[in-house]
């Protein structure tokens, strides 16, 4: 699978486990990347009031990730789908293994993490839900996901 971006989305309810996958795509020179090409999204869905109390977890959240990578882009906005949420993404640049970065951080946000992929393939991802032996860093988290993939290359 090297070289191919893999990305998925859980659905709750959703047929196949929950996980409805998008098509496999293959990037245009990705048989050629690097290290500094790998990229970890992380997208964190917060119940909140307003975006001021959403923002505390963002704060939170941005020195997690400041441990593992250089955050190129990040945004706070309310969730479309629904009321009360709010939807926090870090995009993150790596600065080293892909699978060493992914497991660091996904041990720093929390624990119960539903894992897909493996090695240091740039598919790997993970889905964080409430449960029984879940816990995340901040208790306003309703829903996470972690997913590496490779940046488009010119």
């Amino acid at each position: 699978m090297n070289g191919l971006l893999r990305t998925a989305y859980c659905v709750l309810g959703g047929d196949l486990g929950g996980c409805v996958k998008r098509k496999d795509a293959r990037l245009p020179g990705s048989e050629k990347a690097t290290v500094e090409d790998q990229r970890i999204m992380l997208r964190v869905f917060v119940e909140a009031t307003d975006e001021k109390a959403a923002g505390e977890v963002r704060e939170m959240l941005k020195m997690k990730v400041a441990s593992v990578g250089d955050s190129i882009r990040e945004s706070t906005r309310p969730y479309w789908k629904i009321r009360d949420y709010f939807e926090i993404v870090f995009e993150l640049k790596l600065s080293g293994s892909v699978g060493q970065i992914f497991d660091q951080l996904l041990a720093s946000l929390g624990d119960g993490w539903q894992l897909h992929g493996g090695g240091n393939e740039p598919d790997r991802w993970a889905i964080w839900n409430p449960g029984p032996t879940s816990t995340f860093m901040s208790p306003k988290v309703r829903w996470a996901n972690v997913e590496c993939f490779l940046a488009k290359l010119s």
